[in-house]
């Protein structure tokens, strides 16, 4: 799938009012070609929780979905489901609000014009350093129904072909509620162990998209 990258447009992503989150995301589609379409926020399900359109240069305007949208897939923990429920698993996750409910968001869809397959665009920088290791920086939004912070660590045993390896995810993350930026900062060894750690940034790492 070909590589487009998506540029700022002033803030990138603009608060209505700080104490209630980000309320939407501006951004234009570099090189785009695909003609007047959709941008579009999918749940797992293929629920669309919000769309925009995305204009004949790749400029959008996309409005974030707001509690009423989000009440049905909102969950309690950031982790994954294999992380969060398996007993092999050591280390915790915590958050000072037990009541506060999640929602990521990690890409996005853009639908060109036409009915030509959709693009899934992602923000995110990588690096490769030189005995093997692989690092990913991946920019997204986290929803968080009340102000919270989330923190721990969760490592898993994981058997493959290869061997045995660790899957770890961590987390630093100081939440308001409502939309929240944060980073997955992703790496993986040469023994396939891999690593992520999800953080709250400012809404100036917002740097670049890219189609995956």
């Amino acid at each position: 799938m070909r590589a487009l990258l998506l540029l700022a447009l002033g803030p990138l992503l603009l608060s209505a009012c700080s104490s209630k989150g980000i309320t939407q995301l501006r951004a234009q589609v570099r090189g785009w070609s695909g003609g007047t379409g959709q941008i579009k926020v999918l749940a797992a399900d293929q629920t669309v929780l919000t769309s925009s359109t995305l204009d004949s240069v790749g400029r959008f305007t996309l409005p974030l979905p707001d509690a009423q949208l989000l009440s049905a897939f909102l969950r309690a923990s950031l982790l994954p489901d294999g992380q969060n429920a398996s007993s092999h698993c050591t280390g915790s996750v915590t958050s000072s609000g037990p009541a506060a409910r999640f929602y990521q968001i990690s890409q996005l869809s853009a639908f060109p014009a036409g009915g030509a397959a959709p693009l899934t665009l992602v923000s995110q920088t990588r690096s490769n350093d030189p005995v093997g290791a692989q690092r990913l920086d991946q920019r997204g939004l986290v929803y968080a129904s009340a102000a919270t912070r989330v923190q721990g660590e969760r490592r898993c045993p994981m058997a493959s072909a290869s061997g045995a390896r660790t899957i770890t995810a961590s987390f630093a993350l100081n939440l308001k509620a409502g939309w929240n930026d944060v980073v997955s900062r992703q790496s993986q060894d040469a023994d396939g162990n891999s690593a992520s750690r999800l953080e709250s940034v400012g809404d100036d790492g917002f740097e670049g998209w890219a189609v995956k």
